[in-house]
């Protein structure tokens, strides 16, 4: 289960953390809390401990003392007092409480801080700074300058209300982490969903879309034995932060710190569908970072124009829509074996996500007019990295597109799986992992 760490700071809202708490972890977050040294006056240590089952922490321990409480996956300060937002926003850790975030900022951990500084406090430039620096680094900040406690001389206006009802929601809002997740940060501050597992050389999967998130859980297991695999949601999707900006550059980049969290050296990309052409242009740019390219499914380098009409005559008559069930009506038309077909679309499909609309649309616009506009085969023939081009017969995507990304290629071999289709590692398990593992170039 998930751990989320509950930081209070010295405010009166920290004497009802324990309706808070049962809420988390009735939403099924383990629970933990950490005072700052005021904090613990506004709070009940001993019946959070009782609730929790782990102890209020407000002291760093000793550096041979064990940890008493699990790593976190998750922070939440509430309150977060005028001091710590300004030292946390500094980057001083001169608290267990301040040391723990910070730490967690810096592995990219989701964190929502709720701010309570009265009406004076709230309006001071070093306090308005340290918000939009927490923001910028990808930190939730709940704080409505309209409602503010009043001064503390004011005596006769009431002091507005905690918004434990927000905070609710942006915990609800949080992409789901498991045991094992990793969120890594970017350099604009966008938290990314990743996993990682196995052992050997590293293998990084690029999904498809846009707008769409990793699928991939069957190739983790296919090649656990082999790689080290390393799992993703770009930007936007699945289980990462649903913020933009959505370019080629923004998503090139943010492979790249994928790549900066897990990866010591070169590793091994495997880009299906639109992610094939993501890590097809990753490559261009960084080629000293790539061992191998495995490029799926992929639709060439040339102007769509020369293929999407054959594309949308073969899918003529598919059912629109982004909700789930349309979007398994449209998956179940990818697969031939019409008796398997709406099986693996559900399969697909589980865990869902919404899929990002404003994504896929802007990057598919910015692809297309690179394609028209760029002579990418001339790039591709000046690259030195292998490349395996793995295809399905069946594709609805006719796979001549591929044929000059192909041609262009010094170090690239081909193979097409008969009777596959646009996700050729479902349809053809053995075929799929044959053709990966036994790439003499791996």
């Amino acid at each position: 289960m998930p751990v989320l760490y509950v930081v209070a700071c010295g405010g009166r809202p920290a004497a009802d953390l324990p309706a808070f708490v049962a809420a988390a972890q009735d939403d099924g977050w383990v629970v933990c809390v950490v005072a700052t040294p005021d904090g613990l006056k506004f709070l009940d240590a001993a019946a959070l401990e009782a609730q929790t089952g782990y102890p209020v922490r407000s002291r760093y321990k000793q550096p041979d003392e064990p940890d008493v409480l699990p790593p976190a996956d998750a922070f939440v300060v509430a309150p977060a007092t005028f001091n710590t937002v300004n030292k946390l926003a500094a980057g001083i850790s001169d608290t267990l409480a301040l040391g723990l975030l910070n730490e967690g900022i810096g592995l990219g951990r989701p964190v929502i801080v709720v701010p309570t500084p009265n009406v004076g406090l709230s309006n001071h430039p070093a306090f308005q700074a340290g918000l939009r620096t927490l923001r910028s680094w990808g930190v939730t900040v709940l704080f409505d300058p309209a409602s503010v406690p009043p001064l503390d001389s004011d005596t006769t206006t009431p002091p507005p209300p905690f918004p434990w009802p927000a905070l609710t929601d942006a915990l609800h809002a949080l992409p789901p982490m498991s045991r094992g997740d990793r969120a890594v940060l970017t350099g604009d501050g966008c938290r990314l969903w990743t996993r990682a597992g196995g052992d050997g050389p590293v293998l990084v999967f690029v999904h498809g879309g846009p707008g769409l998130w990793d699928m991939a859980g069957d190739l983790a297991t296919m090649f656990a034995g082999h790689y080290r695999t390393v799992r993703w949601d770009q930007r936007g999707c699945g289980r990462s932060q649903r913020r933009g900006p959505y370019t080629l550059d923004r998503s090139i980049a943010d492979l790249g710190t994928v790549l900066d969290a897990h990866a010591d050296g070169p590793a091994t990309l495997l880009g299906h569908s639109w992610g094939a052409h993501l890590a097809l242009e990753f490559t261009l740019r960084h080629p000293e970072r790539v061992r191998r390219l495995v490029y799926v499914a992929g639709t060439g380098i040339d102007d769509e124009d020369t293929w999407k009409p054959a594309f949308r005559e073969r899918t003529r008559g598919t059912p629109g829509g982004l909700d789930r069930e349309s979007v398994v009506r449209q998956w179940t038309a990818e697969f031939p074996d019409r008796a398997r077909a709406a099986a693996h679309a559900e399969a697909m499909a589980t865990p869902w996500f919404d899929i990002n609309g404003e994504c896929n649309a802007t990057l598919n616009a910015e692809i297309a007019r690179r394609l028209r506009e760029t002579d990418l085969a001339a790039r591709c023939r000046g690259l030195r990295v292998p490349v395996l081009i793995v295809d399905g017969s069946e594709d609805l995507r006719p796979r001549w597109a591929v044929d000059s990304l192909a041609a262009a290629l010094p170090e690239v071999r081909r193979v097409v799986l008969e009777g596959a289709s646009h996700l050729p590692w479902v349809e053809d398990p053995d075929g799929f992992s044959g053709a990966v593992l036994g790439d003499p170039r791996r």
